[in-house]
């Protein structure tokens, strides 16, 4: 029988090396985390499970203010102890080895933090009683091997494709300026700005530094059509794996240039000239992502609160707070073995 023990620890900066070995992305890892510390700051503490001399799951736990009925528009701003990662993106804030490891982890942090707990972009398989598990945002995800974008093109059915050719003709005269996020300006950010107003479920508005001072694995790609600032995204580089990670837009100029779907197809295009063999959309605007060819992912949560009254209105609360995914599935591309046919033919 392994003995075990938990360690807490207050920055990333003094995460052990074991810490990168385990956690399986880039935005779990010390390098991402120190950067939230610094341009993200919410009191995050991290947690670590070893078993004998190996660490075997490991923690980020962050406070902020959240409205609990997010998904509904009612306002009921909240703090929260967040289990996640405090930059609102899909990966999970916990890991570990087996399920076992991860559930041993989550329980000894229900245990430990006071008040309102929240488990973000959780797998399903996970068992986590008593906590109030429901539905979250599910995550868009793309599998890639076009060997160019002209192949994606014909991989799509035809009412697809044809959309997707008019929306690429409005950006026809945008030009495309691709550059290290120390790029990121003032004008950038108000486009952020502009995005945020409009999104619902957003959990926090980050600041200018981060997008700034955002580390090596990051990059920025702006639209212009002659000097005005489209729309931009930066993406993320981990591995085969290509995140998108956030965007802006000119809402104004939105419908003139279809400069959501152009960015949309931006960073598939680029996940496609780079060789990336899977891309990740990201959470929100799930119909417009399965557009180009992305299946949904699904994600969970959890809410815990160590008085068993808080927990019952919670449950009885569960139909406002849980996230109801769009009942439509899309299926933009050609069976496979009907595109490889037709890929013969044309060669």
């Amino acid at each position: 029988m392994f003995t075990y023990n938990i360690e807490q620890i207050e920055k990333a900066i003094l995460l052990p090396s074991e810490w990168d070995i385990e956690a399986p992305l880039y935005f779990q890892r010390k390098e991402f985390l120190h950067h939230t510390d610094i341009f993200n700051p919410c009191n995050q503490r991290y947690y670590l499970l070893w078993q004998e001399d190996e660490l075997t799951a490991g923690a980020c736990v962050y406070t902020l203010p959240i409205h609990l009925f997010t998904f509904s528009n009612i306002p009921s701003k909240v703090y929260m102890q967040v289990i996640g990662l405090p930059a609102s993106v899909s990966a999970p804030g916990i890991f570990g080895r087996t399920k076992t490891d991860t559930e041993k982890l989550t329980q000894h942090i229900l245990s430990h933090e006071k008040g309102l707990l929240l488990g973000l972009n959780l797998p399903p398989h996970l068992h986590l009683l008593p906590a109030v598990e429901m539905n979250m945002m599910p995550t868009v995800t793309m599998k890639q091997n076009y060997d160019s974008w002209d192949e994606y093109l014909l991989s799509l059915r035809s009412p697809y494709r044809r959309r997707a050719n008019h929306i690429l003709k409005a950006f026809r005269e945008v030009g495309e300026v691709r550059t290290e996020c120390h790029s990121f300006t003032e004008k950038h950010y108000s486009l952020y700005l502009q995005v945020m107003q409009y999104t619902k479920s957003k959990l926090e508005t980050l600041s200018f530094d981060f997008f700034k001072y955002l580390p090596d694995q990051f990059y920025l790609t702006s639209y212009y059509h002659e000097t005005e600032l489209l729309c931009w995204h930066i993406n993320c580089k981990d591995e085969d794996q290509l995140f998108f990670f956030f965007g802006g837009h000119d809402y104004q100029l939105l419908n003139n240039f279809q400069s959501y779907f152009n960015n949309l197809f931006g960073i598939l295009k680029e996940a496609i000239e780079d060789g990336f063999s899977q891309i990740d959309f990201g959470q929100t605007a799930e119909i417009a992502k399965m557009k180009t060819g992305g299946q949904m992912a699904e994600k969970r949560m959890f809410l815990y609160h160590r008085n068993f009254l808080v927990r019952t209105f919670l449950k009885l609360c569960k139909p406002l707070i849980t996230y109801k995914s769009p009942q439509e599935i899309l299926h933009p591309l050609k069976p496979a073995k009907v595109f490889i046919h037709r890929k013969t033919e044309l060669v």
